[in-house]
């Protein structure tokens, strides 16, 4: 298997914590020629973006753990197992999401001015 380095993109209102915080290794595993190109990942299963005192849900992936619970897009997250998102920052509160597949994580969400806590299984996702 091999390693493949990569930068993620953050919003330009972000601050930089660190000159490595944005570095993420990625493990690939070779395919025959002809096979379909999928990305396999474990996590909640939702593309979220960073907003000033949450993060956006802007897509949930069919099949993953964020669909399971029943978070759509549009949905902001407001604290994580407890923690709101403006005290842990984005990097880290995409770390306390992502986690091992089968394990769960509390999220705090708000829905069209409501606020609810949903309870979010890891799930194995293809992409």
């Amino acid at each position: 298997m091999g390693w493949h380095e990569a930068r993620a993109q953050r919003p330009a209102h972000c601050k930089r914590q660190r000159p490595d915080a944005h570095r993420v290794a990625i493990g690939l595993t070779p395919r025959a020629s002809g096979d379909d190109a999928s990305v396999e990942l474990t996590g909640i299963g939702a593309v979220l973006e960073a907003r000033r005192e949450w993060l956006a849900v802007v897509n949930v992936v069919p099949g993953g753990g964020a669909t399971d619970a029943g978070l759509v897009s549009g949905d902001q997250i407001l604290a994580i197992d407890g923690t709101p998102v403006a005290r842990l920052g984005y990097e880290r509160a995409i770390g306390v999401i992502g986690g091992p597949e089968g394990t769960t994580v509390m999220l705090r969400v708000r829905r069209d001015g409501r606020e609810s806590d949903v309870v979010v299984t890891r799930k194995r996702v293809r992409h």
